[in-house]
């Protein structure tokens, strides 16, 4: 089949499941159990149905809404100049990589994002399936400033997942994805969001998601939220504004329109996976399969172009042979890239390789987990 029809069908594919399945169902109403009455952080485990914004977090004095940065970090954070500093989330908790010392939080954690402020977001599961709703509250532990807290908290229908912390408008900003739904297709339906630290304001960006679909890899930068999609056996990438407009981005491998079916798009060229953003919008990293002339799979290549699309900045093997690992997410920074594993077999988390983009080494980093790029050190 033609780039050209399958460019039409991925489309209306993807409209299919998100705009007539899922949206028409789910009108109104859909910051509902967000605005409801906050549920104070102590109440949690005596609680069975909780909305899925708490209490708004008292901030230290020093931190206004309209003093955080818009490219760093808070007075409370600690500053690092060299990259990279990361950290990691896994079976053993929280952790800085390479520093040593008692984990941040302890584990099991799937997802850690430092909170601008000297502290950490987090979460111990994430996302619909194989958990229930009060497993994926999403928590916060201040530096400094005693046991964690809950920040973000489901009702008996929804579940949570953390993306990530930004300065989004000059606001600390938890970004998420709340799951909902449980009887099919008509309810089924996955929101990305914005939940402001400071004053506990909640904002849906976009539906990403519903029956059978729904979204891997969320990045951000420059303004703009970088989605990987899925829906059944077809994948692409989507961008949207802080506001949840569609964007459309030049350095899209998929053209803003074609897609990847059954793990081939157009006439069976390879797919493009993993979509990142670097913080400052002006490139897009991705991951590309490779095959050779019959067609087999031989490997995986970090790719980097620019945001415009008019420079490929780097192409890189990741030696990923006999897909003995699958990647989970992909992170970008000025000047390295992060690319996190699971096990092909188990599914089990591996260590996060480690991509200096100048000179295209790799080293896999020494703690197994889901690890990120941080821009300072969480305090105790």
């Amino acid at each position: 089949m033609s780039p050209g029809p399958r460019a039409s069908i991925s489309r209306l594919t993807l409209g299919a499941a998100l705009s007539i399945g899922v949206l028409a169902a789910c009108t109104g109403g859909a910051n509902q159990a967000d605005r409801a009455a906050p549920t104070v952080a102590s109440d949690v485990s005596a609680t069975t149905s909780l909305p899925d914004a708490a209490a708004p977090v008292p901030v230290p004095a020093t931190i206004e809404p309209s003093s955080v940065p818009s490219t760093g970090s808070p007075p409370s954070s600690t500053p690092v100049e060299l990259e990279p500093l990361i950290l990691v989330a896994g079976a053993d908790g929280a952790i800085v990589e390479g520093a040593g010392g008692d984990p941040l939080v302890p584990g099991p954690v799937v997802s850690v994002a430092d909170d601008r402020m000297g502290g950490v977001v987090y979460q111990e599961a994430a996302g619909r399936w194989q958990n229930d709703p009060e497993d994926t509250i999403v928590w916060w532990k201040p530096g400094g400033r005693g046991e964690p807290r809950a920040l973000l908290v489901p009702t008996g229908d929804q579940w949570l997942s953390l993306v990530d912390v930004e300065i989004i408008a000059g606001a600390v900003t938890v970004v998420y994805v709340r799951s909902e739904g449980t009887t099919g297709p008509d309810d089924f339906r996955d929101t990305l969001r914005l939940y402001d630290i400071v004053t506990g304001e909640v904002t849906e960006v976009a539906t990403v998601g519903g029956w059978e679909s729904g979204p891997g890899q969320i990045s951000f930068g420059g303004g703009l939220f970088a989605v990987n999609w899925f829906v059944e056996a077809v994948s692409g990438f989507e961008f949207y504004a802080t506001d949840g407009a569609v964007e459309m981005v030049a350095g899209d491998p998929y053209g803003g329109g074609d897609a990847c079916f059954d793990g081939a798009r157009g006439d069976g060229d390879p797919c493009f996976t993993e979509v990142a953003i670097s913080d400052d919008g002006t490139r897009l990293g991705y991951l590309e399969d490779t095959r050779d002339a019959a067609g087999l799979w031989i490997g995986t290549e970090l790719v980097v172009v620019s945001r415009d699309g008019s420079r490929e900045l780097a192409r890189i093997d990741l030696q990923r042979a006999e897909q003995v690992w699958f990647p989970t997410g992909l992170e970008l920074s000025s000047r390295f890239a992060l690319v996190n594993r699971v096990d092909s077999a188990s599914g089990t988390p591996l260590t996060a390789l480690l991509i200096e983009l100048a000179d295209a080494s790799i080293r896999e980093l020494a703690t197994e987990g889901h690890a990120r790029f941080t821009s300072s050190i969480p305090g105790p």
